[in-house]
């Protein structure tokens, strides 16, 4: 089995989004070169946890961590 960590999902004030709710939430991408072509605003994107999709989200915007 193939696993891989791409970031992880901040909620602000609360600590999890119930089924059936909608959210906006930051996501702290690890930038590596193979994703940097994905990350790019209206890119929709998938949740997993395991190999169970659980959500899924737009790219609203791109901020610089750096």
């Amino acid at each position: 089995m193939k696993a891989s960590y791409m970031g992880r999902i901040l909620f602000e004030n609360q600590e999890r989004i119930q089924p059936g709710e909608s959210h906006p939430v930051r996501v702290e991408f690890l930038v590596m070169d193979s994703l940097k072509p994905y990350l790019k605003p209206g890119q929709k994107w998938h949740i997993h946890e395991g190999p169970n999709k659980i959500g899924e989200g737009v790219i609203l915007s791109i901020l610089d961590s750096q």
